[in-house]
């Protein structure tokens, strides 16, 4: 169901809250956001810092936080990623609720009481974002205040999230430690992209209600050194965990009906769109045939399953069934000429 204005005290009020933080070459950064976690109104919180291999001063920024405050740890490790790090996170938490954030980021002041308030059993509470970027006006992630029930009378009001910055970050959420470590739901370690939509969905699975909290309690700041729009080679197969994980917990939770398939079908377009025209672009070095083949390669990647459900941009969908590079070559190049000339 669906409740607004929801105004009940809920277990996590009083709870030990581990906060994880995983750090890689931020010495220029850290100290924003391990500032915020210690002036958090919330008193009942540590903190859990995994120094990813760092090769600046990252660890003695660590070092001094330990050694100033008992709530903070950190450990270090060789450097084998995000996730590695998030899941050695979760090893070490020992509070009943884990909140995750990234060393680029911070939180506002009161962002730890806010999720506490309204975090239960059953109940993960996401609060919005902002993102700020140098030189570009703030970007504000936020919905309306309400308690979404995950079951198949509100998919509208759950499609209405997917692909949302809220949603698919692990960040501004407060998890159930307990819920995790029963389930084995920790970050796969194998991909480098995407892998926090997985945990994400995969931890969905066991909950009943989302709680939206209407404020920005998290901002991302987006450097140059966490910016990446270049698609990766193995994007589509990315992307295809991604939606299997998303249609898991859709089957799971009873929601695979004909507007999720639609809404899966969506995705999926728009990924493998943007693909091609990643790679149409890309590989300026090669000739023009070299690009045709290169190009061809990644048609044969898509998967057309993917597709089935979805019911709009009919024509696009029939191309990309068709699986004919020649036809998608001919169509992403006269778009890319009229975009030119717009």
């Amino acid at each position: 169901m669906i409740e607004f204005g929801y105004d009940e005290k809920t277990e996590a009020k009083q709870e030990l809250i581990t906060v994880i933080v995983p750090v890689y070459n931020r010495s220029y950064c850290l100290h924003t956001c391990l500032d915020s976690i210690k002036n958090q109104s919330y008193p009942n919180w540590e903190c859990v810092v995994i120094d990813d291999g760092s090769t600046d001063s990252t660890w003695d920024i660590c070092e001094k936080y330990v050694r100033n405050d008992c709530r903070f740890r950190a450990y270090h490790q060789e450097n084998k990623g995000v996730s590695v790090a998030r899941n050695n996170g979760i090893k070490n938490a020992k509070g009943t609720y884990i909140c995750f954030v990234d060393s680029d980021d911070y939180l506002r002041d009161n962002c730890l009481e806010r999720l506490a308030y309204h975090t239960s059993k059953g109940m993960l509470a996401m609060g919005g974002m902002r993102v700020k970027e140098e030189g570009k006006a703030d970007v504000l992630f936020t919905f309306p205040e309400m308690c979404i029930s995950l079951h198949s009378l509100y998919e509208d009001e759950i499609i209405s999230l997917q692909g949302t910055m809220p949603l698919y970050s692990p960040c501004a959420k407060l998890f159930d430690r307990i819920v995790i470590e029963h389930n084995q739901l920790y970050f796969p370690e194998d991909i480098h992209s995407g892998e926090d939509i997985i945990f994400i969905y995969r931890y969905l699975r066991f909950v009943e209600k989302i709680y939206i909290i209407p404020d920005d309690l998290y901002i991302v700041v987006k450097t140059k050194n966490s910016l990446s729009t270049a698609a990766p080679d193995n994007y589509l197969e990315i992307r295809h965990a991604i939606l299997n994980s998303i249609i898991a917990f859709c089957i799971y939770k009873g929601l695979w009906n004909k507007k999720m398939k639609n809404c899966i079908g969506n995705m999926y377009l728009y990924a493998a769109n943007f693909y091609l025209y990643d790679c149409y672009l890309s590989n300026n070095t090669h000739s023009l045939i070299e690009k045709y083949k290169l190009f061809a390669q990644k048609v044969d990647e898509i998967d057309p399953s993917y597709l089935q459900g979805c019911l709009t941009h009919k024509w696009h969908v029939f191309f990309l069934k068709m699986s004919n590079p020649l036809i998608l070559w001919l169509i992403i190049y006269t778009k890319h000429i009229w975009r030119n000339k717009c």
